[in-house]
């Protein structure tokens, strides 16, 4: 799966000096069994986890090196959390 087709890097900032500007990754968790998957970036980098917004949290922090203010996850108490 490729994921970052679902984000405009070009509108991501690489540090949030900018004038009250921040990056945020927001993501929801369901109550499923998640199985690992190698997911696949335009700089054809591969990461492997059970959540697709936890790859992609760790492809921009570490090979793209845009700064993530905060990683946002929704869930319930009955919410698959071991992953996060």
């Amino acid at each position: 799966m490729q994921l970052d087709s679902f984000v405009e890097l070009s509108k991501l900032k690489k540090t949030h000096k900018e004038q009250n500007e921040c990056n945020v990754i927001i993501s929801c968790l369901g109550t499923g069994r998640y199985q690992s998957v190698n997911y696949r970036f335009s700089d054809n980098s591969t990461i492997e986890s059970r959540y697709s917004a936890c790859a992609l949290f760790q492809w921009l922090k570490e090979k793209q090196r845009v700064d993530i203010a905060k990683f946002i996850v929704l869930g319930t108490s009955s919410s698959c959390w071991q992953e996060c």
